[in-house]
């Protein structure tokens, strides 16, 4: 099932950039837009599809909580409504973005043969950045106006299969990093180290945890996570599997 979705994809994908006929103006449409970074930005881990689409860093346009459980059936033709929308091709986008997970098993699988796809044809950047790291930055953002001191925080997630993924960072007025590996729990083991660690913070899309820290993944969050990666990235294709070991919030501009 998950071999047909992803061959399904790679076809929609496929079709539309030969429907565009940027395949055999690969290069002389580089460099179209040179003096600005567009970007194209998703997540498909959660039951929604959210994109986004941005000239440098300003918003071009955003769609999130769009049907649910519906990844492959929208999602090519939504993109590539996007771009039409705003006089765009593929080709000239600077770079594509999206989560890596963990979460949604279809979507995932989805989003990234996508972006695979994409890469594969177009020769365009792609990044993908584990979830962890996305959560981690909002939670970030949300208070580094509050001079709070320097802290632990546990990012806790929805694997998709009935488990509970945490991991720890290291919270500084500068930045984070993480500061542990990777753990798994079932629901109700969860819900027992929740009860057993009420000091600790936990974030996350978990429903049980407190409310001010139960959050979703914004797409300016991972936009800007990706301006980082894409500042620095030597290779077409960013798609390890290490979740970021620091990120310097000051290199963001």
């Amino acid at each position: 099932m998950i071999a047909l979705i992803k061959i399904q994809a790679t076809k929609r994908l496929s079709q539309t950039l030969t429907a565009h006929k940027i395949i055999a103006k690969q290069n002389l449409t580089r460099g179209k837009n040179k003096k600005f970074m567009i970007s194209l930005i998703y997540d498909c881990s959660g039951l929604n599809f959210n994109v986004g689409l941005y000239k440098n860093q300003q918003l071009l346009f955003s769609e999130k909580n769009i049907e649910k459980h519906k990844h492959s059936e929208i999602m090519v033709a939504k993109i590539d409504k996007i771009l039409k929308d705003n006089n765009l091709s593929y080709q000239e986008l600077s770079f594509v973005s999206t989560s890596k997970g963990p979460g949604s098993f279809t979507g995932l699988r989805v989003g990234l043969a996508f972006i695979k796809t994409l890469q594969t044809i177009t020769d365009i950047k792609a990044i993908a950045i584990d979830n962890f790291t996305i959560y981690a930055y909002q939670y970030f953002c949300s208070i580094k106006q509050q001079k709070i001191l320097d802290h632990s925080i546990f990012i806790a997630l929805d694997s998709g299969n009935q488990y509970v993924y945490l991991c720890g960072f290291d919270i500084s007025q500068k930045g984070f990093c993480k500061n542990s590996y990777l753990k798994s729990f079932s629901f109700i083991d969860f819900n027992k180290y929740l009860a057993e660690n009420v000091q600790k913070t936990f974030v996350g899309n978990i429903k049980n945890l407190p409310e001010n820290y139960q959050i979703e993944i914004s797409i300016n969050s991972l936009q800007e996570l990706s301006l980082l990666k894409y500042r620095g990235l030597n290779n077409d294709f960013d798609f390890d599997d290490k979740i970021e070991i620091f990120y310097n919030i000051e290199n963001i501009s």
